[in-house]
């Protein structure tokens, strides 16, 4: 288990932010196609309480390499300016099998989310340049508090414009409903 922190930025465009990220020193690692299945029991109780249990497709657009992560994040709460969770994940072989193990269980798939994700790294900090159909583009910065108020700054970000929502409470703010967030053609 470790703990994650994290806040997002909604942006227009990430070019300016890419040529930041340069001149900061954070250095790109990976770009990825993500397929995300949100689990949950027929009564949403994961849900209810603020956790996530997540089984998670990705293909490299660079190097074709496939990967499924198994990821299960339950809110620490005590924090108001980031997002905080104990997160457990891991590597799985399998992600259909998974996630077929999990509806016998009785947790099925009751949301599907995509995006590309970016990933830039500069010590202990990740910068993720995040587009998710039907929500836009988002920058989320995870590390410590330090090092994302530190970035924060130095990407010129206001404050007053951190989202510490995830995508699923982005979707119902900004569509008014939950809905599948799936790219037409990847």
């Amino acid at each position: 288990m470790k703990v994650e922190r994290e806040v997002k930025i909604e942006v227009s465009n990430f070019e300016p932010i890419r040529k930041s990220l340069k001149s900061l020193g954070f250095r790109r690692v990976r770009k990825v196609f993500e397929r995300n299945y949100v689990l949950d029991s027929e009564n949403k109780k994961l849900l209810t309480l603020g956790r996530l249990l997540r089984v998670r497709y990705e293909k490299d657009l660079e190097t074709r390499k496939e990967a499924w992560i198994l990821t299960y994040k339950i809110p620490k709460k005590s924090e108001t300016e980031h997002k905080v969770s104990y997160e457990y994940e891991t590597s799985i072989s399998d992600g259909k099998v998974i996630l077929k193990i999990f509806e016998d269980l009785g947790y099925k798939p009751f949301w599907i989310y995509e995006k590309i994700r970016e990933v830039w790294e500069k010590d202990n900090l990740k910068v993720m340049l995040d587009e998710v159909p039907k929500l836009g583009k988002f920058v989320e910065l995870e590390g410590d508090k330090t090092s994302i108020e530190n970035t924060l700054s130095s990407l010129n970000f206001d404050k007053n414009r951190v989202i510490t929502a995830n995508y699923f409470k982005l979707s119902i703010n900004k569509l008014g409903k939950v809905e599948d967030l799936r790219f037409e053609k990847v």
